[in-house]
């Protein structure tokens, strides 16, 4: 029977064997995991603790993680066809496997942050460079902004602000003042500001109507020169630093593949953690039901006769019947109208399975409307060599590419069809196309000289007969 006949399990086991119980029950094939159908359940019975948000944040580090690597270090292109990796279920269930990948991810996720903390240290130390650039013929440490007397003041005024006339101005009225350009570009003007105490307030005053704001180099010690000299150290300092993560990045980019199998164990791991939120437990006892495939339910009965746990397999009942996991047995052939059946709606329990009705007719219609050896063959050829060395996770639309080469090369050999005819049909109609190009061009050739005679005779008439009147006329 094409859709697989299931079977109802109900389970009570103990609520310290209930993981590893999932965990067997995964591996038997037991199609779907939910929450027991029963109303007159007692009340302590709740739903059993899941890990499922942590798994979830694993998931999102390890996700980082690759999208970091990749950035930082490109995976080469794979060879075409290259085939996936093999590993075995006890390796995939590997626990320690599993720790070691999440370390891996927090190990990368940690360089990764290094790193942009810092792109972001050497952005500001460079923009600091910048900064003092305008000040370096400023003499004095920028922590001096005061003596006994006198206030020293560093500031910027607006390019259009015309100097003479400015120093004018403050020597006219504040005679206790020094105003001293230190750099002018279009951007801005920096001054050092030297004044008495006592007209201090005043003169800020006055700048302040001309633009005056004070200097970004405030909480800054030491000379320009020297706070420059600084940043320049620092900086070469982090970008060694950031040489050594980009260099640890790239080592740690040829363990990609470790993260790329850390999470599908996540994801198994997710599965079951989702699995365990429909459990029901009174903190002594686990009691939940699920759905397995009848062929498979000698083995799990062999393995639950073994546990301290009681069970139960029933068929469904005909209100069952909608909530029924729908699971399609089909043969070879009609297996590769899956990547056709489930892009629209599987069939219900109790229904037809369309795949061995529709495989027929679209496979031999196919290879009728082809009906070519050469390209059956090459849907052949191809579609073999998928699906042995790329082995995917669906094969059903590459078994359909299969068979259908399978019918086109049958149909092609019985209509004598192949690409060489093709390929003969097209040179033929290639070669007659420049024939009748060349034929076009010499009859236009001939037509010209005939055209071109017969006026060059007209003209020669007209002549004669002009002559002959003019001796007429003598």
């Amino acid at each position: 029977m094409p859709i697989a006949k299931m079977k109802r399990l109900q389970v009570l086991a103990l609520e310290r064997d209930h993981d590893a119980l999932l965990r067997q029950l995964e591996r038997m094939g037991c199609v779907e995991i939910s929450e027991p159908d029963a109303p007159d359940a007692p009340e302590s019975l709740r739903r059993c603790d899941s890990e499922t948000a942590d798994c979830l944040a694993r998931q999102r580090q390890v996700q980082t993680a690759i999208d970091a690597l990749r950035r930082a270090a490109p995976p080469k292109k794979a060879p075409l066809l290259a085939p996936r990796p093999a590993i075995g279920e006890a390796e995939y269930l590997s626990e320690t496997g599993l720790a070691d990948g999440l370390a891996l991810a927090r190990q990368v996720n940690e360089a990764t942050g290094q790193l942009q903390q810092l792109t972001a240290l050497a952005a500001q130390l460079e923009t600091d460079r910048i900064t003092l650039g305008p000040w370096l013929s400023l003499d004095l440490p920028l922590e001096l902004t005061e003596t006994r007397c006198c206030d020293v003041t560093l500031g910027v005024l607006p390019p259009f602000v015309p100097w003479d006339e400015l120093c004018g101005q403050v020597q006219n009225e504040y005679p206790e003042s020094e105003l001293h350009l230190l750099s002018a570009d279009r951007q801005q003007q920096c001054v050092l500001l030297i004044t008495h105490k006592a007209v201090t307030a005043p003169v800020l005053e006055l700048l302040r109507g001309r633009g005056f704001a004070a200097s970004p180099l405030k909480g800054r010690t030491g000379t320009p020169e020297e706070n420059r000299r600084r940043d320049t150290d620092r900086l070469a300092e982090v970008k060694r630093q950031q040489e050594t993560l980009r260099k640890h990045l790239d080592e740690l980019a040829e363990r990609l593949p470790e993260l790329y199998l850390c999470a599908d164990r996540l994801a198994s791991r997710l599965q079951r953690e989702e699995n365990r939120r429909r459990l029901l437990t009174d903190g002594c006892i686990v009691a939940f039901d699920g759905w397995v495939p009848e062929k498979k339910t000698a083995r799990l009965t062999a393995y639950l006769d073994t546990a301290d746990c009681d069970y139960t397999l029933s068929d469904p009942t005909v209100e069952q019947i909608p909530e029924v996991p729908v699971l399609l047995e089909d043969n070879a052939v009609a297996r590769s109208m899956n990547c056709i059946t489930e892009q629209y709606s599987l069939p219900a329990y109790d229904g037809v399975d369309p795949n061995p009705v529709m495989a027929p007719f679209f496979i031999l219609f196919f290879g009728m409307m082809m009906a070519d050896i050469g390209y059956g063959l090459l849907m052949l050829l191809g579609s073999w060599l998928f699906l042995k060395k790329k082995r995917p996770d669906d094969r059903s639309f590459m078994e359909m590419i299969f068979w259908c080469g399978v019918t086109t090369v049958i149909f092609g050999a019985m209509t004598e069809s192949y690409c060489a005819e093709q390929s003969a049909r097209m040179t033929a109609m290639d070669s007659a196309t420049k024939s009748a190009t060349d034929m076009i061009h010499a009859l236009q050739l001939e037509y010209n000289r005939t055209r071109q005679g017969a006026i060059t005779q007209e003209i020669t008439e007209i002549i004669g007969g002009a002559s002959a009147v003019q001796t007429s006329d003598y």
